[in-house]
């Protein structure tokens, strides 16, 4: 081959950045220009949501609860999941349901609780004898005054109906049968310990119970649990009671409720902290809790029906507000992903199951197995969507319809909110996932979004959030599958994001995609920033938003004082996370501070050392001074972490280059191409190799693709000593230049 200058073109970021034109010495000499990705559009197009389930409730503050009694408050907190019979079906979360509700108790938001004024019995410590035990504990130590709380989270059942059994609340060591064997809390029993309580010593007694759970238990053939719930719902005439739901409905509990709670449990301290106070006085009034967990409880088990039932006087106060608990409980709340999963009805739906036709049975089986397989709506005839119709219309399974529902509709929009929360949590490995599997996973979301939204109907109330993330993933879809930074696709990209807000004005992520757009697309820094402080507002823990505007001003804009403002920002977050070294190693590499830069990127690789990026970038500093083994080094690393990264690829092909591998080299250009083969820079670079092998009718090909996929440096195209002998054709480079410059070809 002929000595000759070479170029391969400063291929412009990949993901998230605008082109980068450094000069390297090295470089220089050969004339090429190497690709720099700082990962810049993917953090921005293909992120979203931090759509955080965070645990909300508990946690204790200052200031003192101004207690609405004078005496002492006791309890005796009980939360049981596991228990020892086999034959009874376990709780998820009914200890935690517990332990939380005895920590609400203990906290500042609660009571303030001495340990001496409060027992917790959960899983194997809540056996009959410990149960009995503890509230013989309670009687003795309440006097006239006083107040008294008996919280139970499990099973309650009946065997057979009759007048001399009640019912029983499972303790920890109950018998599968025969509850009157023993490790069973007859209903009875407990009855006489609330009257004497309430009557006799004249206690302010509150009874919480949440023993309504679905399962296979002894009593099941004659609505054992429902009985229980009656009974519990009749009796202690001068309690106030506090069921989890009506005698004729299911407890539910799931994920979705603090990453994991029941449903009742979780709305119930949420409203004794402050949420219920609706008149703004400071105390919550049962009334204002009975309201208060009605339309929370039974919006968010929709199509299900779970309607907490509170008896009592209605102007009792159940709690004084703590300012700061509520305040923080508040802001917990603030810009946090609706959380949405399936419920947990097991038992029912065994029993409902048990009666139905083979047909029906295997039917339901294969439904179940394709949502395990997120086979949702293809292929047509094998999907879950084609066994949930066939079930829909089964009327003999009516009892788990919508709990059926329910589950599907959450099911078809979990992968969505998964990564809608990694994004919120700043969790860069959904970020840098390749550009292809990204696409292929998220093109996705939007049917599944909406079918799930038709499914649970306008009226409920993840409707518009399903409709407002189907809209951001179209909106996300359309700016990731075109690398052009241009105002079409901006504008396009725009309008989705816009409609997403119609339907949830707060979602933070749909802000920080229109940052970006804003940013780059439409070179309005003003919007950029808007917008990006509008997410930060919503999610204050979050870097991304800013971490965006860093690599705006820090590459695109050049505005490195600016970039540093936002740098700050971030660093005042967490200066050691991820986003913050990332970020950082971005900034101090467009200046040329390549100690700096390095120093940050190993940082990151110390803290994820799967990030591409941060091989990438690494690779371009060993690149940029004169370090090839080095750069090849950290290349690889990305293209063994992601084999369809395309800038990795396309990197170590300038290595190669550069170390006269030409084989390599040409295998890993044309690799570059193959994954992004509508890539700008890909084809100029391939164009400009060609060229070097003397092989210009290949070089003018490429060149013509690069042109057409949006390459527009005109000037870079007049000067570039690699591409002298394609301008020596004048007829074809002339026809060229009109018809890509007509304004400049007259």
């Amino acid at each position: 081959m002929k000595d000759r200058d070479y170029s391969l073109l400063r291929l412009f970021a990949e993901y998230p950045k605008g082109s980068i034109q450094t000069t390297l010495s090295i470089l220089q000499k050969e004339r090429l220009h190497f690709l720099r990705i700082f990962g810049i559009l993917f953090l921005y197009i293909g992120s979203s949501a931090i759509g955080i389930a965070q645990e909300k409730g508990v946690s204790p503050l200052a200031t003192t609860n101004k207690s609405s009694f004078t005496g002492k408050l006791y309890a005796v907190v009980v939360g049981i999941s596991d228990y020892q019979d086999a034959g009874i079906p376990d709780l998820r979360f009914a200890e935690r349901d517990a332990k939380l509700f005895y920590e609400f108790l203990k906290g500042k938001a609660g009571y303030s609780l001495n340990e001496d004024q409060i027992q917790l019995l959960t899983n194997k410590e809540a056996t009959q004898g410990k149960i009995v035990a503890a509230l013989d504990w309670m009687m003795t130590e309440c006097k006239e005054g006083d107040q008294a709380i008996i919280y139970f989270s499990g099973h309650g059942d009946v065997e057979r109906k009759t007048i001399s059994q009640p019912g029983f609340l499972l303790c920890w060591d109950a018998p599968s049968k025969v509850y009157m064997s023993g490790g069973a809390f007859a209903l009875g029993f407990l009855e006489d310990i609330v009257n004497t309580l309430a009557i006799e010593k004249k206690v302010k007694t509150i009874v919480i119970t949440d023993a309504c759970h679905s399962g296979k238990l002894s009593g099941s053939a004659i609505n054992g649990t429902q009985a229980t719930a009656a009974y519990l719902a009749n009796q202690f005439a001068n309690a106030i009671k506090i069921m989890s739901c009506q005698s004729n409905e299911y407890s539910l509990e799931g994920e979705q409720w603090g990453g994991g709670r029941g449903v009742f449990s979780y709305h119930l301290i949420d409203g004794l902290i402050g949420l219920a106070d609706r008149n703004s006085d400071g105390k919550v009034a049962l009334g204002e809790l009975d309201r208060y967990l009605e339309d929370n409880v039974s919006n968010d088990v929709k199509p299900n029906s779970q309607i907490p039932l509170l008896l009592g006087d209605k102007l009792a106060v159940i709690n004084s507000v703590n300012k700061e608990s509520l305040a923080q409980l508040k802001k917990e709340k603030d810009g946090a992903t609706v959380a949405f999963a399936p419920a947990e009805n097991r038992g029912l739906e065994t029993e409902v199951l048990a009666q139905a036709s083979p047909e029906t049975q295997e039917f339901y089986k294969r439904f179940k197995a394709r949502l395990e397989q997120k086979l949702f709506l293809s292929p047509a005839n094998d999907c879950a969507d084609y066994y949930y119709l066939k079930l829909e219309a089964d009327t003999s399974i009516n009892k788990i319809h919508n709990s059926m529902r329910f589950n599907y509709a959450a099911t078809l929009q979990d992968d969505a909110q998964q990564v809608l929360n990694r994004f919120l949590n700043s969790d860069l490995g959904v970020l840098t996932q390749s550009k292809l599997e990204a696409l292929k996973k998220f093109q996705k979301y939007p049917d599944y979004l909406d079918r799930a939204a038709n499914l649970l109907g306008e009226k409920h109330y993840m409707y518009p959030v399903l409709q407002a993330r189907k809209l951001f993933f179209e909106g996300y879809f359309v700016a990731k599958t075109n690398r052009n930074l241009d105002r079409e696709t901006g504008t396009k990209s725009l309008s989705y994001l816009k409609q997403a807000l119609q339907f949830q004005e707060n979602m933070p992520q749909v802000y920080w995609q229109m940052s970006f757009i804003y940013g780059y697309n439409l070179l309005k820094q003003d919007s950029a920033e808007y917008y990006a402080d509008k997410a930060s507002t919503l999610v204050p823990s979050w870097q991304l938003p800013y971490a965006g505007l860093v690599f705006l001003y820090s590459d695109k804009i050049r505005n490195y004082s600016r970039a540093k403002y936002y740098l700050d920002k971030i660093n005042k977050i967490d200066s050691n996370s991820l986003v913050a070294h990332y970020s950082a190693g971005v900034y101090y590499e467009t200046q040329g501070s390549f100690n700096l830069a390095e120093f940050h990127y190993k940082k990151a690789l110390e803290i994820d050392s799967t990030f591409i990026y941060a091989h990438s970038n690494l690779g371009n500093i060993y690149l940029n001074t004169g370090l090839l083994p080095e750069a090849e080094k950290q290349y690889q690393r990305a293209i063994q972490v992601d084999g369809s990264y395309p800038m990795a690829h396309g990197n170590i092909g300038i290595v190669y280059y550069l170390t006269n591998r030409m084989e390599l080299a040409e295998k890993s250009f044309k690799r570059a191409l193959e994954l992004e083969p509508k890539d700008p820079s890909f084809n100029y670079n391939i164009a400009c190799f060609y060229y070097g092998q003397n092989e210009n009718d290949q070089a003018f090909q490429f060149l013509t693709k690069a042109l057409e996929f949006g390459y527009n440096d005109y000037k870079g195209l007049q000067e570039d000593p690699s591409l002298q002998t394609l301008r020596a054709d004048t007829e074809k480079w002339n026809a060229l230049m009109q018809r890509f410059f007509p304004d400049k070809n007259r």
